[in-house]
């Protein structure tokens, strides 16, 4: 009966440390120069990986995102939401760049993805993407 249950056991933990492997998920902060407000980054995701970058913000102020890349995407999220929130853009359904004011102070999040059909492809993409924030 032990033997069972510790079969079952196992099984279950190596399904889940290995969906766990395919869905990297890497964080950074996004540094800016002495006195500047902008920043270009860029960098790949592969699979199920998604690279979260994060940045302060303050409420009012004007921030821009120009995003290159032939497969991946990105999202952006509020201070305090994370991907199971929702984002309030998504490149894919809201367009290619993101251009508008932050409702509220405090640190907001670029992840970026691949599509489903090109993760579970295991696809390596590119992507290099710019970020402007203009005081209020």
């Amino acid at each position: 009966m032990y033997i069972k249950w510790f079969m079952v056991c196992m099984g279950v933990f190596l399904l889940t440390s290995q969906s766990m492997a395919n869905s990297l998920e890497l964080t950074k902060k996004i540094e800016f120069g002495i006195n500047k407000k902008y920043a270009t980054l860029h960098g790949f995701v592969e699979g199920f990986e998604k690279t979260n970058y994060r940045f302060y913000a303050n409420k009012g102020d004007a921030v821009e995102v120009v995003f290159n890349s032939n497969k991946a995407n990105f999202k952006l999220y509020s201070p305090f939401k994370t991907s199971s929130d929702g984002a309030f853009f998504i490149r894919n359904i809201d367009g290619n760049n993101y251009k508008g004011k932050m409702k509220k102070s405090g640190i907001y999040t670029i992840q970026i993805y691949l599509p489903y059909d090109e993760a579970r492809k295991n696809i390596k993409s590119l992507y290099t993407f710019r970020i402007d924030i203009k005081p209020k």
